[in-house]
């Protein structure tokens, strides 16, 4: 049985790959952050998705919280102009 998040997760790290090699030009570390915070995204959804009571409902907040980061740091990329 597919687990949706899992798959979107690594939906949305595959789509950032290219986004995230522009933003290096530009910015290193700010792609590092994106690299590892999608990447996060990704490895908090598969461990949450294998846990079960609260520990369960933990790893997802964390992958939400993994995800914003995520969308604050292309954010910056937009505004700094870097894509």
């Amino acid at each position: 049985m597919a687990f949706d998040a899992y798959d979107r997760s690594l939906d949305l790290l595959r789509a950032l790959a290219p986004v995230t090699e522009r933003i290096r030009a530009r910015d290193a570390g700010l792609a590092d952050q994106l690299r590892r915070a999608s990447q996060s995204v990704l490895l908090n959804v598969a461990e949450a998705n294998r846990r079960r009571g609260k520990d369960r409902a933990n790893r997802f907040r964390c992958a939400l919280g993994e995800a914003a980061e995520v969308s604050a740091a292309v954010e910056a990329a937009i505004a700094a102009e870097y894509v």
